[in-house]
């Protein structure tokens, strides 16, 4: 294989959040923390997001999850072509961050369901990151075709991922805002020459860099009208 396809996302959080662990038990620390990666900077886990895109691609083009993302029946298997390389901070200007971010903290207890009242021993504090954060995620796609790259881009305009915690109760809505691509040609001088200067993100920046045309989306909301009557007196 001499060609090797590269996208890069550019994702904006829509609300405070991230992907978060398990703190070390420590007195006046948050109980969850925003993970990290190997240099200690916030990032969105390759399974995160792998699963993320393969619940979009299933929901809008189900004939081509896969072939894209591989499957496993029985003793029938086929390995996904598209890889998720990782994440990294970005600031509004598409520039790497290189600096810790600022990080939001809050406190949380569980609810009675019973007694409506808060529950013994649920007083936890959670480390977020601040809404609008930006992340870059690398994607290296092998076997790919221009039919294949068209239907990605159908599947990635207008997208509401969901990310990171709390995302069964609708949290950690994100936004696609941009999406670049390129292609790097191993029987190429030049293209030999990034492949051994460049690595990690340097590399796929180097090669993504024509961008794609996205629409960015918004995330669902469901209105309730409720109508309340008083029975027993005027309201005080």
């Amino acid at each position: 294989m001499i060609h090797h396809h590269y996208l890069r996302l550019c994702l904006r959080m829509l609300e405070a959040g991230g992907v978060s662990r398990p703190a070390a038990i420590r007195a006046g620390a948050a109980d969850l923390v925003i993970d990290t990666d190997h240099d200690g900077m916030p990032h969105l886990p390759a399974t995160s997001f792998a699963g993320a895109l393969r619940a979009r691609v299933r929901a809008e083009k189900p004939d081509r999850e896969d072939a894209w993302f591989g499957f496993v029946r029985g003793d029938t298997v086929a390995a996904s072509g598209i890889w998720v390389l990782g994440s990294r901070l970005v600031d509004s200007e598409g520039k790497l961050v290189t600096e810790q971010p600022k990080t939001e903290q809050v406190t949380t207890t569980a609810i009675n369901r019973h007694s409506g009242g808060a529950m013994v021993n649920t007083l936890r504090t959670v480390e977020m990151l601040p809404q609008d954060t930006r992340f870059e995620v690398y994607l290296r796609w092998d076997g790919v075709t221009d039919a294949d790259v068209a239907d990605l881009v159908t599947c990635l305009s207008g997208w509401v991922p969901l990310i990171g915690r709390a995302t069964s109760t609708g949290h950690g809505a994100c936004t696609v805002e941009s999406v670049h691509t390129g292609i790097l040609d191993l029987a190429k001088p030049d293209g030999r020459l990034v492949w051994l200067t460049t690595s990690g993100p340097a590399l796929v920046r180097a090669v993504a860099s024509t961008p794609l045309n996205v629409s960015s989306g918004t995330p669902d909301e469901v209105g309730y009208a409720v109508t309340f009557r008083t029975t027993d007196g005027p309201l005080r």
